[in-house]
This record gives structure tokens, C-alpha cells and sequence, in this order.
């Protein structure tokens, strides 16, 4: 029987041993968003924390460090992998592998208009007649 923790957001996470399973989608989450980046990583880890997954990843990334193939399961359950990710993706879902992907797209466009509305409200600023009380810079400067 597997152990369970209940972590500060109320929801049961496992504790001790990680299956092959969560290893595999570890490692594919690894590849796929790379070094530091737990938090998209636990979207395949969904009954692990971020502690968690920061202290395997401790580990791989020590094992790749001294030279480890650490990807090789990747390679060696290629069939495995595909399943565990698209088991992930309709669990939760998430339509397509690139699921990320547009998101970020949708969060890009949502960062350029809020640019575009700052830089909008500064051109209205500076489209306004200086007042008589405002100090005006100089045009030109002449070489001392």
C-alpha cells in the first residue's frame, strides 16, 4: 500500500518511492520544458508536490551532471511514454501535447495588449500643451 502526505493545499500526495511511471513522465517533462522549470514540469506529477519534484530532480540532475544518459528510459519506453502523456492530457484536459504552447500564446497576447494599453495612456500624456508651470527641456545643447 502506497503512503500518502497531505500537503498545505489539502490535496493527498504520495510519499517514498517513485513508480517508473512517474519517472518516465519526470524525465519527459525535463526534456520538454528543461532545467528549473518544476512548476510546468508537475502538470504530468500531479500526486507529487514541488518539493517533491525539486528533490528528484536534485538527483537526475546530479546523475546527468556526471555523465549519466539519464533520458535513455525516454528511449527505451517510447510506447510507454506516449501513453502515459496522452493518459495525462485527457485526464486533465489538456487537448493537445501543445497544450502549453497555447496557453503561453494566449498569455503573450493578453502581456502585448496591456503594453500596447501602457503605451497608449503615454501617448495621451504626451500629447497634452505643456503648462506654463512645467519645465521644458532644451532643443539643442551648444558644446561647452
Amino acid at each position: 500500500m502506497k503512503s500518502v502526505s497531505t500537503s498545505s493545499d489539502n490535496s493527498a500526495k504520495k510519499s517514498g518511492r517513485w513508480s517508473m511511471d512517474e519517472k518516465i513522465l519526470f524525465l519527459y517533462g525535463l526534456r520538454r520544458f528543461g532545467k528549473g522549470r518544476w512548476k510546468k514540469i508537475s502538470i504530468y506529477l500531479p500526486d507529487r508536490s514541488l518539493v517533491q519534484i525539486k528533490s528528484h530532480a536534485q538527483k537526475v540532475l546530479k546523475r546527468l551532471e556526471s555523465g549519466e544518459n539519464v533520458f535513455r528510459r525516454l528511449h527505451e519506453n517510447v510506447g510507454r511514454t506516449d501513453t502515459l502523456v496522452q493518459a495525462i492530457h485527457s485526464k486533465y484536459g489538456l487537448d493537445s501535447p501543445d497544450w502549453w504552447t497555447a496557453k503561453r500564446k494566449v498569455q503573450d497576447a493578453a502581456d502585448v495588449a496591456e503594453q500596447f494599453d501602457a503605451a497608449s495612456a503615454l501617448c495621451q500624456l504626451s500629447s497634452h500643451p505643456a503648462s506654463d508651470n512645467d519645465k521644458t527641456l532644451p532643443t539643442s545643447v551648444t558644446p561647452v
